[in-house]
């Protein structure tokens, strides 16, 4: 199972390899996987898509498969 973490490293790889600088955004999302691993029992990490942050849409519709 991938990990938040992995995932949100593995989006902002792909999207700046198309260009994207992803400065704020990029910190943002891995302010997001810290704060989630920090805040979320173990047993519902799997459902962080349920957030719904606005700042976070792009990243929840590529990766929007359950682990």
């Amino acid at each position: 199972m991938t990990t938040l973490r992995e995932a949100v490293q593995e989006y902002l790889t792909m999207r700046r390899s198309l260009g994207f600088k992803l400065r704020e955004a990029g910190k943002g999302l891995l302010e997001f996987a810290t704060f989630m691993e920090q805040h979320t029992p173990p047993r519902s990490r799997s459902s962080w898509r349920s957030a719904g942050l606005n700042d976070h849409r792009a990243f929840n519709r590529r990766n929007g498969r359950a682990d």
